[in-house]
């Protein structure tokens, strides 16, 4: 699989959110979030940001959902991506 242009492929990552005094955020509060967490599948040719297999936070408000074989995946920009995630840090860890 391939993306073209500016735009990226991406896994959403789903987990539980916890607050810095470590209660949990109900779903509902937590699809409310902005941002979201995600693995990245492929990028485009025009994509200088980042590459395969980077964790990213990116704004769950852009992008779209496609069906490839029966696996659901997210297409958003390069523009959409706001935080990438160090390769050695802990949180890449779904």
């Amino acid at each position: 699989m391939k993306a073209v242009g500016h735009y990226i492929i991406i896994n959403q990552i789903i987990e539980e959110e916890k607050s810095s005094s470590g209660l949990f955020v109900s779903v509902q509060d937590a699809s409310e979030m902005r941002y979201g967490r995600g693995y990245v599948v492929a990028c485009g040719e025009l994509v200088n940001c980042v590459s395969n297999d980077d964790y990213i936070y990116f704004d769950k408000r852009q992008g779209h959902q496609v069906m490839i074989h029966g696996k659901q995946y997210g297409v958003i920009k390069d523009s959409d991506v706001v935080v990438i995630l160090d390769h050695n840090s802990d949180q890449r860890q779904p």
